[in-house]
């Protein structure tokens, strides 16, 4: 009886585990994409730039994106760190009240 608890429990928390693989596995390859798609464009503008103007706005161009990209990142980290706090409070206060 109490193999089979222990084997139910690591199956739970196999599982757990392969589905927090996935979505961070799916977040990394999303930003990936992102990233590969503002420099495949900036490639293609640079390969069509007709003259040192051209390029120079090429750059410029890819750098804004870059910044957009990056700050979106940061803005997202910072969101997920914010969520983590929030159920942390909950657990602390659920734990508080059965106390």
């Amino acid at each position: 009886m109490n193999k089979l608890i222990i084997v139910s429990i690591a199956s739970t928390f196999a599982l757990a585990k392969d589905v927090h693989l996935e979505e961070f596995k799916s977040r990394t390859l999303t930003f990936m994409d992102k990233k590969i798609a503002i420099l495949q464009d900036g490639r293609s503008c640079i390969n069509s730039a007709g003259s040192k103007e051209d390029l120079r706005l090429c750059r410029e161009k890819i750098k804004f994106q870059m910044q957009n990209f990056r700050a979106e990142s940061k803005q997202a980290k910072i969101d997920k760190q914010k969520r983590r706090l929030e159920q942390k409070q909950k657990k602390n206060l659920s734990t508080n009240k059965n106390v």
